[in-house]
């Protein structure tokens, strides 16, 4: 019997080295570690061998296709040329980064014919053994569980290869209340790190701790944010529309599909006068202008709000431990915040849906259901609708 597959070390690494479904040989680093190496080893032999058994599957039931050679890297490329024009500019790029960070590395170099099952449940254990997120685990088989629904129905594939993959369990909330005594510090590393005023001699432009207060006191996504603009904003019935949200540059409807009102509470009332003041200052305080910007007036944009404000000023409170949330709190978490505050101090859960935007009240209670449960134990001290007399 051939030998299926074979290790050897070189230095430090091993190396591992099979042949697909095809016969053709495939030459893979596996690490410094031989039982993660020899484990890996096996998981490809084990795909070579689902894709040998579909392949008689599919001989026997007269649906075989002969090899075309075409690599599924070679067929991704293609797909996304012909998925462009039909997917926004932002949904495109997160598509074409999720393939080529994990997909192609991984699988690019098989034939898509070749591709198996076992293949795919091996990325997902893989994605999830390198500490990615199960959200994007997900978003990344369905990728290619919609790329490959097109090489079936193109006839390129006779099977979806990428379908009922065992997916490790969503997180149960969207993020984690941040306490307000990190809160307190965090904004106060962003007006410690803020630059200089242009206008103001001596004075530092705080734009960017500004930009913290109506995050917290609104509960809007980052996106929508940097779409808001002055006619959205409303002092005299302290309410701001959300209508607008800006994706890598791009101006799309907010994440729900729909607009909505959040209310102006007295902490978003004061930090936007503070703005309106600072936007008067520099003349581009009208209608159609943006609300939240850089101090240099660009619009906001999430990878360097990330790593040129958020992440410095963590660092600059102390805050950047793995021990709080993976490397640090997030952004986000003012919006999980926001909403978490809401609830916990008797907020409707309407209000919360309102100001969280979500699509549904159910939504909400399930993100937040940690903090209706506590509030049910407050309720159940206080009243009692068993009572028939008093």
């Amino acid at each position: 019997m051939a030998q299926r597959g074979m290790l050897r070390k070189r230095g430090n690494t091993w190396e591992l080295t099979y042949r697909d479904a095809s016969g053709k040989q495939r030459w893979e680093s596996a690490g410094s570690n031989e039982k993660e190496a020899r484990k890996l080893l096996n998981s490809r032999i084990e795909a070579v061998e689902d894709a040998r058994t579909l392949e008689k599957i599919e001989r026997a039931r007269g649906t075989y296709r002969e090899r075309s050679g075409q690599t599924f890297g070679e067929y991704l490329d293609d797909w996304f040329v012909r998925k462009e024009p039909r997917l926004a500019r932002s949904t495109f790029v997160t598509y074409r980064g999720y393939a080529d960070r994990e997909l192609i590395p991984r699988l690019g170099e098989r034939e898509i014919q070749s591709l198996a099952p076992g293949d795919f449940d091996t990325l997902a254990a893989e994605l999830e053994k390198a500490g990615k997120a199960a959200a994007t685990i997900r978003q990344v088989v369905a990728v290619a569980r919609s790329a490959l629904s097109d090489a079936v129905r193109l006839g390129i594939v006779s099977t979806n290869a990428a379908t009922n993959v065992p997916m490790p369990l969503t997180e149960p909330t969207a993020g984690q209340e941040i306490p307000v005594e990190h809160l307190e510090e965090i904004r106060e590393a962003l007006v410690a790190l803020a630059p200089n005023d242009g206008l103001r001699a001596g004075e530092k432009d705080t734009i960017r701790a500004l930009v913290f207060d109506v995050a917290l006191a609104t509960g809007m996504r980052f996106s929508e944010l940097a779409g808001l603009r002055w006619r959205s904003v409303d002092f005299e019935a302290r309410s701001i529309e959300v209508v607008e949200a800006i994706v890598l540059g791009e101006s799309k409807k907010p994440k729900s599909g729909r607009g909505r009102v959040v209310p102006m509470f007295a902490t978003a009332q004061t930090a936007l006068r503070a703005i309106a003041s600072r936007a008067l200052e520099r003349g581009i305080y009208a209608p159609d202008e943006l609300v939240l910007t850089s101090p240099r007036g660009r619009t906001l944009n999430p990878s360097s709000w990330n790593y040129r404000v958020w992440r410095p000023a963590l660092e600059e409170a102390g805050l950047d431990k793995a021990g709080i949330y993976k490397n640090g709190y997030r952004f986000h978490d003012l919006r999980h915040s926001t909403v978490s505050r809401l609830i916990a101090q008797g907020g409707d859960i309407a209000v919360a849906q309102a100001v969280a935007g979500h699509s549904s009240a159910a939504t909400t209670l399930r993100i937040y259901s940690h903090l209706t449960a506590k509030r049910l134990e407050t309720v159940a001290d206080k009243y009692d609708p068993g009572l028939t007399r008093s």
